[in-house]
């Protein structure tokens, strides 16, 4: 055949002696036609897509992938074969049925351990773990601190292949500020249980007892040995946490999903030794500042940020960080600050660190607030902002969402005044009596046997309170709102008790 081919040349494909050029360019031929007819080329990003959208729609490609040095799987092969050599790939050990290929990923329905049952699961054939098959965004659960907030035990997870983390073979805890946190988009299973793969664990469990769906989320805490909140501010911690989102977004886009951000916890507080509390309140604001600004570069948008009130034990709580705590809770600029609860209500060893059972109790505690405001509903534990004297009667002014309640089990051990105390007024004046008051729900009536006197007057709550409770130690009380607990939890009738929205310490100068 003498004549090139045009757009209007009508070949049959028996007439087509060698490879003809339809349309090329810049970066080589587009479409061609040979004796099989026309080949189209298509771009990366058009096959990525392709992928992306089968995926989704739960088909594979229906052909193995060529072998590389990352994966072992051959090309054209029977169906038989290509199931068989799949669920060698996913473990010769592992009882795996319905497997198949679909995108980058073998897909597989199995029995595997843990509390979610018979599923499907997936394996990236390139790297990484096994992880749940589920409907629904990748869900992320990151954390920030000081060195405490890196603590977590080695146990066996309730739901080992729903809570995940970047496949960087260092868990759950993140770099600890050593070193830089490696890029990858492939996801495994955890070694260890943090505070957040606990609450991760928590909302699992509500959602398996309401029979909704069961997500898939992405777990990890960044810390450094920062010595202040300004230091973390600007230390390795947040450069981890942004290649630890960026890995997530990898991985989201990999999975066809898109990623979203439940909550980032920040736990950072007798760490911080500058001896200001304005220097602590502003430096936390930093962080949210920080943050907020490279999460909104990548796309994930403005964060929810999650923080407990930390009251320490008597020997481990600098004023500072109590002043500026309190400060925190009322004035966070714009950022979206949740103070989950004061961590009196948790059970700490004589390190003010939390023992198994406190870890547990905390988690389960941030997992309501989640799940509340994920309920568009508020979550504000009692804060006390105003303490007024008129003759023997002490007011105290909250803001809440709900009616306050002295606990009449005084779980904690906080004594007749509730955690009530007076400082700086002279001797022989003290609190007698603690009542809500009866024309505000909000508001409190400290009844006292003498006028407030004395140099600088003021009120504490949660201050300085030794408990009569060997399980809790001192900076205690027994102020909450109404709220009860709206989840499921697998913890004991007494833990389960305990969840409720405690107020937070405050000391406030007697007006």
């Amino acid at each position: 055949m003498n004549n090139k081919p045009t757009s209007t040349t009508v070949l049959e494909p028996t007439e087509i002696a060698e490879t003809q050029t339809i349309i090329r360019a810049e970066n080589g031929d587009v479409i061609v036609a040979d004796e099989t007819g026309l080949r189209m080329r298509l771009s990366d990003r058009v096959i990525e897509d392709i992928a992306m959208r089968l995926g989704k729609s739960g088909h594979g490609f229906g052909t193995m992938p060529q072998r590389d040095d990352t994966n072992n799987l051959s090309g054209d092969v029977d169906p038989s074969s290509q199931a068989e050599e799949l669920s060698c790939f996913i473990g010769e050990n592992i009882d795996c049925w319905d497997v198949q290929q679909r995108g980058e990923f073998a897909s597989f329905m199995a029995d595997l351990p843990g509390r979610q049952g018979v599923r499907g699961f997936l394996k990236h054939l390139k790297g990484g773990g096994i992880i749940a098959d589920t409907a629904g965004p990748l869900q992320m659960i990151l954390a920030i601190g000081g060195t405490r907030a890196a603590l977590a035990t080695l146990e066996c997870a309730r739901y080992p292949y729903h809570v995940v983390t970047s496949a960087d073979d260092i868990g759950a805890v993140g770099c600890s500020g050593e070193t830089v946190a490696e890029k990858t988009a492939f996801l495994e299973g955890l070694r260890e249980m943090t505070h957040e793969a606990l609450v991760a664990d928590s909302l699992l469990y509500h959602a398996q007892q309401e029979r909704s769906r069961l997500p898939l989320y992405f777990v990890r805490a960044e810390t450094d040995g920062s010595h202040s909140t300004s230091e973390l501010a600007r230390g390795r911690a947040i450069e981890n946490l942004m290649v630890c989102a960026k890995n997530a977004m990898s991985a989201a886009r990999n999975l066809g999903k898109h990623v979203a951000l439940d909550a980032v916890f920040v736990d950072f507080s007798l760490e911080d030794v500058s001896g200001d509390a304005v220097d602590y309140r502003d430096g936390m604001l930093a962080i949210f500042d920080e943050i907020s600004a490279k999460f909104s570069e990548i796309g994930l948008g403005t964060p929810r940020f999650f923080t407990f009130f930390e009251c320490g034990v008597l020997d481990y709580l600098p004023p500072n960080v109590l002043e500026g705590q309190w400060e925190l809770s009322w004035n966070h600029a714009q950022h979206d600050l949740v103070i989950v609860a004061p961590t009196y209500m948790l059970m700490h060893d004589t390190d003010a660190r939390l023992t198994e059972r406190g870890r547990r109790l905390r988690a389960a505690m941030s997992a309501e607030a989640i799940f509340a405001l994920q309920q568009s509903r508020d979550w504000k534990p009692p804060v006390l902002h105003l303490a007024e004297c008129d003759g023997l009667k002490l007011r105290v002014t909250a803001q809440c969402e709900r009616r306050l309640v002295l606990d009449p089990t005084d779980p904690f051990g906080a004594g007749d005044h509730w955690g009530f105390a007076l400082e700086g007024v002279d001797p022989g004046v003290s609190i007698t009596k603690v009542a809500i008051a009866e024309d505000d729900e909000k508001s409190l009536i400290l009844t006292l046997n003498a006028p407030v006197t004395g140099p600088q007057p003021v009120l504490c709550y949660a201050a300085n309170m030794a408990s009569s409770n060997e399980d809790f130690k001192e900076n205690l009380g027994a102020l909450r709102d109404d709220f009860e607990p709206a989840m499921h939890h697998d913890l004991s009738a007494e833990d389960v008790s305990l969840l409720r929205r405690w107020a937070l310490p405050a000391r406030l100068p007697i007006r």
